[in-house]
């Protein structure tokens, strides 16, 4: 099956990629904990865990003021920023 590639704008970026939250939650001391790996491991397959892990990294470099004027993804990985976010929300 083949991903259809989705461009965004920056703008776009900020509307539709919680990465604010996503990077706030990654850098908090609750993301060290017993409870949240557990979680973690429940709700990711071990691909996605390493692809969250990098758009947790993605996410804390926007944060600091580095994102882009665009940004290449496709219609999965764009839901799994929004699993991701969910995550996060479920961990604060």
């Amino acid at each position: 099956m083949t991903s259809t590639l989705i461009k965004l704008t920056k703008a776009e970026i900020q509307k539709k990629i919680p990465y604010a939250l996503i990077s706030k939650t990654m850098e908090s001391t609750l993301w060290g904990t017993e409870q949240r790996k557990q979680a973690w491991e429940k709700t990711f397959t071990k691909e996605e865990q390493i692809m969250c892990e990098r758009m947790g990294r993605t996410a804390q470099s926007w944060s600091n003021g580095k994102m882009p004027e665009s940004y290449i993804t496709n219609e999965a990985s764009l839901a799994l920023w929004q699993r991701l976010a969910e995550f996060c929300t479920s961990v604060e």
